[in-house]
């Protein structure tokens, strides 16, 4: 099927439905939250929060006795909605929505999270008091590894007792340093421990399940030496000027964050650095900045660091806008079809990894950026990092799919469609991009079944469509991955006939790592063929909903 290409002056025809032209409306998301046996959970906070907007759209609610909670008044746009209580984590497969939309009930589902508990010496042997732990989860319950993720600080009792909580499954590094005032020298320029009385190279993981308690994880502090890390930074922030502040962070080599401050008087110091490599980075905002350093590597062997110098640069942004197209007045529409507003869309991008320096590990940026679409259809996606960017047009509303994405290049050049990527440097601002929706998208929903029923299924599955004719457009390629009771969900896709396959994913491939094989030539060609192998063939027509569809793995040969 041959793609559509419209000119200019007929998509300002036939494209473009704007707030002006529909009511602002408002309405509730309501939901429930339960425990992992089903029962409610009783006051425990909901954050319900627009992907883009004021503070007084926001929402924090608490749930009544039987677990129910509603936001009300809330502007038509695009939420994230989020639960959480003291010592528990929301179950990754409570909800496959990430997106969602007024009039909508979601049910999020609490887990009792796992604990880490013992006690902290000194190096004679005696306890330390006030002694700050943290746990660093290193691999998930399947031990893949995953992005490190530093947990919160906790502190020793007066019996050197801690007892850390709240924790995902995986395996962890559980790190020490001593108790004492911060302005203590001694104390801030000792290196940290590990568990169980160990350099960071000699440290031994500790495996934590969910509900559970693990105990007797009991660490001796070394008492070691660290080193001073230390230089100054410069470079324009905004609007071409200087800062004398920044926020600058120490992060060792397997990810984890050391040490992160706000500096003035354009210098910066850490102190307790032990023997190993690590990155610095200096921004000028440390959850949303506009201007960074490019992340500078430095090893620590035997003696202070000194002299180093961060060099802040204007990080890049991607803007264009959204278009409708109107369909025409003898098309059937959707049934009961939600009107379409822009506010309830979100554009993503991806960070390809797979393009970036070898000097530049993944962990060190964002793998993702999403924002809302305006009233009027424009977007724009800031604080972008050097490197490759993948676009995601994310419609929320299942009525929609994406046809086209015109993608212009900063001298005005066209873009291979096929690539469907933007290359962002420090201080590019891509603009011009253009993506064109349509109504009638349907949706496939089901469950991976095992083509014998004594066979067990892979942990760890991923769905593919691919389009039967031959047209190798990345808009055309959808996946997701099977939840943990192999269920799966694809949406807002465009209607057609399509070869469906399932494959099991490598321990390497996280959610963090996996790379969609809509991203490059070779990989759909590869999908292709391998669907085309298995043979299976779904027909979707418009405005479907597929929602008990079965499976079966591996496909008949």
């Amino acid at each position: 099927m041959k793609s559509i290409r419209f000119t200019s002056a007929i998509l300002a025809a036939l494209l473009s439905v704007s707030l002006a032209q529909s009511p602002r409306r408002t309405g509730s998301i309501t939901g429930r939250v339960i425990d992992e046996g089903g029962r409610p959970f009783a006051f425990v906070i909901v954050n319900v929060e627009p992907v883009s907007g004021s503070e007084n759209e926001k929402r924090e609610i608490v749930t009544d006795e039987n677990g129910f909670f509603e936001a009300r008044n809330l502007p038509d746009k695009a939420y994230t909605v989020e639960c959480r209580a003291p010592g528990y984590v929301e179950d990754e497969n409570d909800d496959s929505k990430s997106y969602h939309l007024t009039g909508e009930t979601v049910t999020l589902r609490l887990i009792k999270g796992g604990v880490i508990t013992g006690t902290l010496t000194n190096a004679p042997g005696d306890p330390e008091i006030k002694g700050k732990i943290a746990a660093i989860r290193l691999r998930d319950a399947d031990g893949r590894l995953t992005s490190p993720y530093s947990y919160d600080w906790f502190e020793t009792d007066d019996r050197g007792v801690y007892r850390v909580y709240g924790l995902e499954a995986g395996s962890y590094f559980v790190r020490a340093t001593s108790g004492g005032e911060y302005e203590d020298k001694h104390i801030t320029n000792e290196a940290p421990t590990f568990y169980p009385s160990a350099t960071r190279d000699n440290a031994r993981m500790v495996s934590v399940q969910t509900g559970q308690e693990t105990a007797g994880i009991d660490i001796r502090l070394r008492g070691e030496r660290g080193y001073a890390v230390s230089g100054s930074f410069s470079g324009s922030v905004k609007n071409g000027s200087d800062s004398d502040e920044a926020y600058v962070k120490l992060i060792d080599s397997s990810g984890s964050e050391i040490d992160s401050q706000y500096f003035s008087d354009k210098a910066f110091s850490f102190y307790g650095a032990a023997d190993g490599d690590y990155f610095l980075i200096a921004q000028n905002d440390p959850d949303d900045p506009s201007a960074a350093s490019i992340p500078r590597r430095i090893t620590v062997r035997g003696s202070d660091v000194t002299g180093l110098d961060l060099r802040l640069a204007p990080l890049g942004s991607i803007a264009g806008r959204v278009m409708i197209e109107v369909a025409p007045k003898n098309k059937v529409r959707c049934k009961d079809a939600r009107a379409s507003k822009f506010e309830e869309m979100v554009i993503a991008v991806f960070r390809d990894r797979r393009a970036d320096a070898k000097d530049q590990p993944a962990f060190l940026f964002d793998s993702s950026i999403a924002n809302a679409v305006d009233e009027k259809g424009f977007f724009a996606l800031e604080t972008l990092w050097p490197g490759l960017y993948r676009l995601r047009m994310v419609p929320v509303n299942e009525n929609l799919f994406v046809r086209i994405v015109s993608i212009r290049a900063l001298g005005g050049q066209a873009i291979n469609p096929a690539q469907n990527a933007v290359a962002i440097k420090s201080g590019d601002r891509v603009k011009g991009i253009t993506i064109t929706l349509a109504e009638g998208a349907a949706s496939l929903r089901g469950r991976v079944v095992a083509q014998d029923e004594q066979a067990k299924l892979p942990a760890r599955l991923r769905i593919h469509l691919a389009p039967v004719e031959r047209v190798d457009d990345p808009l055309r390629f959808y996946e997701t991955s099977a939840q943990s009771d192999h269920s799966f969900a694809l949406t807002n896709i465009a209607p057609g006939r399509y070869l469906i396959y399932v494959r099991p994913l490598r321990d390497d491939e996280t959610a963090d790592t996996i790379r969609p094989a809509s991203w490059d030539v070779a990989a759909r060609a590869d999908l292709r063929r391998e669907a085309e192998n298995a043979g299976m063939i779904i027909d979707l027509q418009p405005c479907q909903r597929v929602s008990d569809y079965a499976l079966r793995y591996p496909p008949k040969k």
